[in-house]
């Protein structure tokens, strides 16, 4: 493509020496290129990579009728932790979750939450999330 048309009719060429930079993150292998998510949704635990969007999946499935997201909280020491937010008691969903997970994975602290924030599409919106466990 060669550029981005604006709502207000502006024409912005976003490329940087000839190529387009996004926040995708993928892999290639020979002529194969598999796109595995976006540079926003991967955080660092103590040196490991860790995809947020497959600890979505490993939540949603073990949460049951409550609501609940997790959420990579910044830490001087492991660089991230992960935090629960639940609109239920999330001491079983912690144990759940926990039990599915790497170590340093595992829910470092749990919050209870009038509501979780989400999108019209029902994404976690992990922004606003963060600033209600303030």
């Amino acid at each position: 493509f060669r550029a981005y048309v604006l709502a207000d009719g502006s024409v912005v060429d976003p490329k940087v020496d000839g190529w387009f930079v996004s926040d995708d993150i993928g892999e290639v292998t020979g002529r194969t290129v598999r796109i595995r998510g976006r540079k926003g949704d991967f955080v660092k635990i103590g040196g490991e990579s860790v995809d947020l969007n497959r600890l979505d999946a490993i939540i949603n499935n073990v949460r049951g009728d409550a609501d609940a997201a997790i959420l990579a909280v910044p830490d001087a020491r492991l660089g991230h932790v992960i935090h629960l937010a639940s609109t239920s008691d999330p001491e079983p969903i912690v144990a759940a979750f926990n039990a599915k997970v790497a170590p340093f994975e595992r829910v470092r602290a749990a919050h209870r939450v009038g509501a979780i924030p989400r999108s019209s599409l029902g994404k976690v919106l992990r922004a606003e999330l963060s600033k209600i466990l303030e």
